[in-house]
């Protein structure tokens, strides 16, 4: 019978030193925000890939072959949930930059990743409960609020397939509309630009404010879910129908060197660090 101890070694592994160079790159600005998707990232999906295999070399990293089509797209899920999380976050750091220069800020940016992380987080969330339920372990997932999603997409929608929205003119140009204000179905206009000129001050919000609440509501759903995932998918790792259709009882015990491979990006160094720094967020 397999046991827990038989992956232990993986507790040496870290995603400054250990993932990809997107998630190095990443990771010390969001793990504050995230810290359990390093936790589901290390106690399951870790194991889709070759770094349990002692002889994979330069593909180390790679997805195994041979998987199951169900737990690759979890895989696939699981990492575009990532990066569209911390490239959102990125665009609030590219915001923060060039309104302080007095440069132009395009926020639409922020909303597109922001309702791809959704997107991919509703199909994540379907395909780890379908596999859980499916080996027997219960686990209850958090779900998105229906006003989270809303507010996301009617800011993507309307970026995406209206006209330009005005931001009235003499609050400057890092204001937009609240929701209130948005179309409220494909149907509708955006309100024409005399309109939004007329509007008070408590019609519009402080762009960068919006954007760093929604990121902070949608990372917290978020970092609850990868925690809930890490407690399910570990308990599911033990179960024969799992270690027989993923073929990892060959690997097993996890080998005792599983950390001892730090691959640095061939076309990042910054990434294989883990320093990059983003500058602070407005708090005006």
């Amino acid at each position: 019978m397999t046991t827990q101890a038989e992956f232990a070694s993986l507790a040496q592994l870290r995603l400054n030193d250990h993932g990809d160079a997107l998630e190095r790159f990443y990771w010390p600005v969001v793990s504050a925000s995230i810290p359990s998707y390093e936790f589901f990232w290390r106690n399951f999906i870790v194991l889709l890939t070759n770094r349990v295999d002692p002889s994979a070399l330069d593909d180390w990293i790679r997805v195994r072959s041979g998987l199951p089509e169900e737990y690759e797209r979890l895989l696939m899920a699981n990492y575009s949930t990532f990066y569209n999380i911390v490239v959102a976050r990125a665009q609030l750091a590219v915001g923060s930059n060039e309104i302080a220069e007095r440069r132009f800020y395009h926020p639409e940016s922020f909303f597109f990743f922001a309702r791809a992380c959704i997107e991919n987080f509703v199909d994540l969330k379907r395909r780890a409960q379908k596999l859980l339920s499916g080996g027997g372990v219960r686990c209850k997932l958090p779900g998105i609020s229906d006003a989270l999603m809303h507010e996301v997409k009617s800011y993507r929608d309307v970026f995406a397939h209206k006209s330009h929205l005005g931001r009235g003119s003499h609050y400057g140009r890092g204001m937009i509309l609240k929701r209130d204000h948005l179309p409220k179905s494909d149907n509708e206009f955006v309100l024409l630009w005399s309109q939004s000129d007329s509007l008070s001050i408590g019609d519009m919000t402080d762009t960068l404010h919006l954007q760093l609440d929604l990121w902070n509501k949608l990372a917290g759903v978020l970092e609850s879910t990868w925690c809930k995932l890490a407690e399910g998918f570990e308990e599911f790792r033990v179960t024969e129908p799992f270690l027989k259709v993923a073929d990892l009882e060959r690997f097993l015990p996890i080998h005792g060197t599983v950390g001892s491979k730090v691959i640095p990006s061939a076309t990042n160094s910054v990434a294989a660090s883990g320093t990059q720094v983003f500058p602070e967020l407005a708090r005006n």
